[in-house]
């Protein structure tokens, strides 16, 4: 195993997978995430001009990161698995055929198994009828945005004003839709990665007094839309960081899964201290 040498050798060997392996190349092409992914390659023994498997390690704030991983070859899983242990990753997302193999070998943690969902890859046509309601999110949604996210997002937006100032970012770049209803924002979902062909949408956050009304799938059109614009093939869209009933995974020929990691083994600074502790504890008067 080795540290990959850079983001190139790993867009070559998971490119031509998209999008099994979306968010790999949609982290290391994204330049708010880009300087901080971290990738290994585990190599197989002898001669092979493919590597047994493919680890990147995304993050998601300064506390926080997520895993996605490419296994080709069984026999590497064990390692595979060892790394994502060690690595500050507590959930990996991807397809099931290449996490399965390694999250058979993890040790007992809390599994979440979460379909997501994906657009099955094909041309995206534009829509005849887009919901009016919804629309591309604009700099004066900021302070809604915030709130909603706020109030909402459990997974990958920092809280404060690094929150407003990726937010901003975003929001530039044309990577949220929104649905207003009365003048008020009750929905939103972020284009988290961009490679050169798919957009990876996330963060579909809806008002839960607002639910069951359509916006979900307003936003998700929208989505669709704004990735048709930019001539792009085929929008991924994953289940919503807030509990809202979804439907399985229904991207043709794999499916997404989402798995917790088990927690890091302790350090051994940390393991010395408890057993300093113990000792204190057991002397102690």
């Amino acid at each position: 195993m080795r540290a990959a040498q850079d983001r190139y050798e790993v867009l070559a060997l998971s490119g031509p997978l998209e999008p099994a392996s979306m968010l790999i190349s949609g982290s290391l092409c994204d330049p708010l995430l880009a300087r901080r992914t971290r990738a290994w390659i585990v190599e197989p023994r002898g001669a092979s001009a493919r590597p047994a498997a493919v680890v990147v390690v995304i993050p998601l704030g300064p506390r926080s990161a997520a895993a996605s991983l490419l296994c080709f070859d069984p026999a590497a899983a064990p390692t595979v698995a060892a790394l994502l242990v060690a690595s500050p990753a507590r959930r990996m997302a991807g397809a099931a055929t290449h996490l399965d193999p390694v999250a058979a070998l993890l040790p007992a943690g809390r599994e979440l198994r979460m379909p997501l969902s994906v657009v099955a890859e094909a041309d995206l046509e534009p829509l005849a009828e887009p919901d009016p309601r919804a629309r591309l999110a604009a700099p004066a949604d900021l302070e809604a945005l915030d709130a909603l996210y706020d109030r909402f997002e459990l997974e990958v937006l920092p809280a404060g004003p690094r929150r407003r100032r990726v937010l901003a970012e975003l929001v530039a770049r044309r990577r949220i839709v929104v649905v207003e209803e009365g003048g008020l924002l009750v929905g939103a979902m972020r284009c988290e990665l961009r490679t050169g062909r798919h957009d990876w949408w996330s963060g579909y956050t809806v008002l839960p007094e607002c639910r069951r009304r359509g916006i979900g799938r307003a936003l998700e059109r929208e989505a669709q839309g704004v990735s048709f614009s930019l001539g792009h093939r085929m929008a991924g869209a994953t289940a919503p960081t807030n509990p809202i009933p979804y439907p399985a995974a229904y991207f043709t020929g794999d499916d997404w899964v989402e798995r917790a990691l088990p927690p890091a083994p302790p350090s051994t600074v940390a393991r010395a201290r408890r057993k300093a502790r113990r000792t204190l504890k057991r002397w102690a008067p």
